[in-house]
């Protein structure tokens, strides 16, 4: 008799991990068929159109470019950066039609994810400007 409940408390935890794991990625699951948005329609900023925020995205990709011999994922920051002391707010997914940019293992640390997730505030630089770096 023992030995049925102690295989039924098995079943029981086995089956509530397999619930939580579902419920924890459930999201990302939903979305796996789904493409990330384009950049331009992931950063809002009031009143201003598509054509003004690609023209933002430019400039702060331009900005970023400059910084010399480092990494992309360092250049897509100060790009995201960038983007934020500009006045910019992240949108990870912009409609049920996207996948959520900020789930994925890469973006989940990007300045963008963090800001969306309140972890990250943009710091005015001493002399008042807002510069890339």
């Amino acid at each position: 008799m023992k030995l049925k409940n102690h295989n039924y408390f098995r079943l029981l935890v086995v089956s509530e991990s397999f619930v939580v794991l579902i419920t924890t990625w459930g999201c990302e699951i939903m979305d796996m068929d789904k493409p990330t948005a384009p950049a331009i329609l992931m950063w809002r900023k009031r009143e201003l159109t598509l054509k003004e925020v690609n023209s933002e995205l430019n400039d702060c990709g331009k900005r970023a470019d400059k910084i010399g011999d480092v990494s992309l994922k360092k250049k897509i920051e100060a790009s995201d950066i960038c983007m934020l002391k500009k006045g910019f707010v992240f949108v990870p997914k912009p409609s049920q039609s996207y996948a959520n940019f900020c789930s994925g293992r890469v973006s989940y640390d990007m300045p963008s994810c963090k800001s969306w997730r309140g972890e990250y505030q943009v710091q005015e630089d001493s002399g008042g400007e807002n510069r890339l770096w």
